[in-house]
């Protein structure tokens, strides 16, 4: 399976909130960060590990209901990935919806993503109260 063919995959898992696919393409030793500041944004990570992701995901899981994580943009070289997708969120805690978009860096190797920087719109979706 190709870099981008891979990364494909998870977004749409994703987007099916079906975490165990994503688990499945990413390295146990996944870099993930998210360029967000602490003060606007209380979802932000850095992780190095699968599970430090997968508990950062929980957190979202926590406060966002994912309407939608659509791709709308994918550009691969080699075993780097750029992707554009359309985010559709709902707060859990107050029913406020969100519309907006993330740009993702992928780094493909082996067959498993090791490496994931995520650039999204912090003033939309940093508070879900």
């Amino acid at each position: 399976m190709t870099p981008q063919a891979i990364v494909e995959e998870i977004i749409t898992a994703y987007g099916n909130r079906d975490l165990d696919t994503v688990l499945a393409h990413t390295s146990d030793t996944l870099h993930f960060k998210n360029n967000a500041a602490p003060g606007i944004a209380p979802h932000v990570a850095d992780t190095q590990t699968k599970a430090d992701f997968l508990a950062y995901m929980s957190e979202i899981d926590d406060c966002w209901q994912i309407d939608r994580f659509e791709l709308q943009q994918i550009i691969a070289n080699g075993q780097d990935v750029a992707t554009r997708s359309r985010l559709d969120y709902t707060s859990k805690s107050t029913g406020k919806q969100v519309l907006t978009e993330a740009a993702h860096f992928w780094h493909v190797e082996d067959g498993a993503v090791t490496k994931i920087v995520e650039f999204y719109d912090t003033a939309a979706i940093g508070h879900c109260k």
